[in-house]
């Protein structure tokens, strides 16, 4: 290998470490109001066959996400609304089929759709 292809592989390691420092070291979202703006929603996960559409069971479920970690949740951003059933599928505490078969569809679903509630309900602001 060249020097030039040496340097080359040097730097793309020196980014790639400073990207996962960077990673490491994000400061949690964390925010009251959008963890209580989901008491009595409904649940916006609706997966088949699992989902009890009792908002009384309603909840912020976090996502998983690159501000997860051992022991940490995800931020707050990284959630949506979800009834206890739901949240059970989410954690991994309840198998089901139709869930596992289209987990990224469900929850990219489920975010968006506690995003517009969010942004109905003036918590959080655009533009």
């Amino acid at each position: 290998m060249t020097l030039v292809g040496q340097r080359f592989l040097l730097k793309s390691a020196k980014r790639k470490l400073l990207l996962m420092l960077s990673l490491c070291s994000l400061v949690l979202i964390a925010s009251k109001k959008i963890r209580n703006s989901a008491r009595d929603e409904d649940c916006t996960f609706r997966i088949a066959g699992v989902c009890n559409y009792d908002p009384a069971t309603t909840v912020l479920c976090h996502l998983p996400d690159e501000s997860k970690g051992m022991g940490k949740k995800s931020d707050d951003i990284s959630a949506a609304y979800g009834c206890s059933n739901c949240h059970d599928a989410i954690d991994g505490r309840a198998r089901n089929e139709e869930f596992e078969a289209h987990r990224d569809w469900y929850m990219r679903r489920a975010q968006v759709r506690t995003w517009r509630i969010l942004i109905d309900k003036g918590v959080i602001k655009i533009g």
